[in-house]
């Protein structure tokens, strides 16, 4: 995994934080689930038109994908920001031609908003054969740290004002990413929401998915 320098101490990215192989599977799942050939409002969020996909669904060999990649990842966030922190949403989302998002922060905007929860994000690029879809995030007034997709490659950083953050307009193609937020406090997390023990382990078994 390689670290690549976005000008400050709060935004960090990371070439390789997961392989090719498993991109690529996770991209195909999506494009033969969500289907590319979908009408589709270029206005709306691809998680109003059902252009996401949460990952306790998935069969199970990328349901392990996913879970040895929150992790993964879980324990990347918590080297960058020193500080402990677990997974508080994960999921894939497709974006669409024509598709893009404003200038926005993912910690909610009232004080008893449900994602208040979240402290940090981070978007894992899956592809990056499209045009456009990049992540800006804002580092100062009309400065913008411009995030280009690349396959494998994952983007963190504060879920609150000091990242405020949107998605440039996909002109071309078809933009697959994982979207993950995490929490401070374990009560709050996706762990608990699903009954993962903090020892975050898990198993496939012939009979299914269980957690241990």
């Amino acid at each position: 995994m390689n670290q690549i320098d976005t000008g400050t101490d709060y935004i960090f990215k990371f070439e390789d934080a997961l392989d090719q192989e498993s991109c690529k599977k996770l991209c195909s799942f999506m494009f033969t689930n969500k289907g590319l050939l979908k009408e589709h409002n270029v206005n709306t969020m691809p998680w109003h038109e059902g252009d996401t996909f949460y990952w306790t669904n998935l069969n199970n060999e990328l349901k392990q994908v996913i879970v040895d990649y929150r992790d993964n990842l879980t324990k990347l966030v918590s080297k960058c920001f020193g500080v402990s922190v677990w997974p508080e949403f994960t999921d894939l989302v497709l974006w669409r031609t024509g598709k893009q998002q404003g200038i926005h922060k993912d910690n909610g905007y009232t004080v008893n908003d449900p994602l208040r929860s979240r402290v940090y994000s981070s978007i894992t690029y899956l592809n990056d054969s499209f045009v456009g879809g990049k992540t800006f995030i804002q580092t100062g007034k009309d400065n913008y740290y411009m995030s280009v997709p690349k396959t494998g490659t994952v983007v963190i950083y504060p879920s609150n004002e000091q990242a405020l953050h949107g998605v440039t307009k996909i002109s071309s193609g078809t933009r697959v990413t994982i979207g993950m937020w995490f929490c401070t406090d374990y009560s709050l997390s996706e762990d608990v929401r699903l009954g993962i023990t903090p020892k975050q382990a898990s198993n496939i078994s012939n009979n299914g998915w269980k957690y241990l």
